[in-house]
């Protein structure tokens, strides 16, 4: 059955090769513009719990997907970042520790959906509680307008099959408490960030292969998290939303635990 909540997003995705690269990735490749050595990647996949073929399927489908540079572009045995890859994984560490929401004007971007493609139903719903939106039925999506109609516009353009609007929109009734309460469930939000909080705080890594993988494992929660949430501004979530004291946390930890793991693949 296909993602229909954030949560179940989350979980669809959290545990997957891909995912797991890539957060490897954004750690230890980002900032190597010369690229990585593949059989380490291929070794810091196996300390995360995944066989040497799964890893080795995860690069190959990366290296499809654009986000890896292929040969003739890399001497073998690298792995290095493709532009859009880097594009990528540079969203990924902005969103990692972002701010709270700017102050909000009250507007919301609404979009407007209406003959998603028959043979791909729930890869637009997946790509839209992704980017934050929430649902109020009937095709109807909304994010507060901190989120800009361009990079919705960008998201649906290459959907030539489904009809879609984007507008902005003041909503004068229901008030932004209901609205949010019917489009997006915060609780789950809430009770993900707290189980998050309790595995930061449980993890004690003794020497750096421990911190590679506490550290990698972080990463990667993080990551998910980030992404199916909504971003909602203070007025709504209020200012002790569990994500800003999390990135406090986050902040202290990457001091403590990043140097080690970074070590440790240096060594793979």
């Amino acid at each position: 059955m296909a993602p229909t909540t954030v949560r179940e997003v989350a979980e669809s995705r959290v545990s997957s090769g891909a995912n797991t690269l890539r957060s490897l990735l954004l750690e230890v490749a980002f900032d190597h513009a010369e690229g990585v050595p593949h059989a380490s990647v291929v070794r810091g996949m196996q300390l995360l719990g995944f066989q040497p073929d799964a890893a080795r399927q995860a690069l190959s489908r990366a290296a499809r997907s654009g986000a890896l540079l292929r040969a003739p572009d890399v001497p073998r045995g690298v792995v290095r970042l493709s532009p859009a890859g880097r594009e990528g994984l540079q969203r990924a560490r902005d969103a990692m520790l972002r701010p709270p929401a700017e102050e909000w004007d009250g507007s919301w971007v609404v979009l407007m959906v209406r003959n998603p493609r028959p043979d791909q139903p729930h890869r637009l719903r997946t790509r839209l509680l992704i980017a934050g939106l929430g649902s109020l039925g009937g095709g109807v999506w909304i994010t507060p307008s901190n989120a800009t109609s361009r990079e919705l516009i960008r998201l649906l353009a290459d959907d030539e099959a489904t009809e879609w609007i984007v507008s902005n929109a003041i909503l004068e009734a229901p008030g932004a408490a209901e609205i949010v309460a019917r489009a997006w469930d915060l609780q789950a939000l809430r009770t993900g960030y707290a189980e998050f909080r309790d595995d930061i705080e449980r993890r004690d890594p003794r020497d750096d292969e421990e911190r590679f993988i506490a550290w990698i494992e972080v990463v990667r929660h993080w990551q998910h998290l980030r992404e199916i949430d909504p971003g909602l501004p203070a007025e709504v979530v209020g200012d002790e939303w569990a994500a800003h004291d999390i990135v406090r946390l986050l902040t202290d930890r990457r001091r403590r635990w990043r140097p080690g793991a970074l070590r440790r693949f240096a060594s793979l």
